[in-house]
């Protein structure tokens, strides 16, 4: 499902998985909205449905988002 959410008082387009475990951020995106990332001790790789393997570098807690 094709959503816009806004983080940091910025609009985005987004795909909504309803069964995902977990929301992914690019870097470059977490630095461009100013979200502060606190470093990552437990999650080291996230499995993307298409088979994609992500390293996690770092968590943003209490994120504010407006679907």
């Amino acid at each position: 499902m094709k959503a816009y959410i806004k983080i940091a008082r910025i609009s985005l387009p987004i795909l909504i998985n309803t069964g995902a475990s977990v929301c992914i951020i690019s870097k470059d995106l977490a630095k461009k909205l100013k979200l502060k990332v606190k470093a990552n001790n437990k999650t080291k790789i996230v499995l993307l449905s298409e088979g994609s393997k992500f390293k996690v570098i770092g968590l943003i807690p209490n994120a504010s988002i407006t679907v």
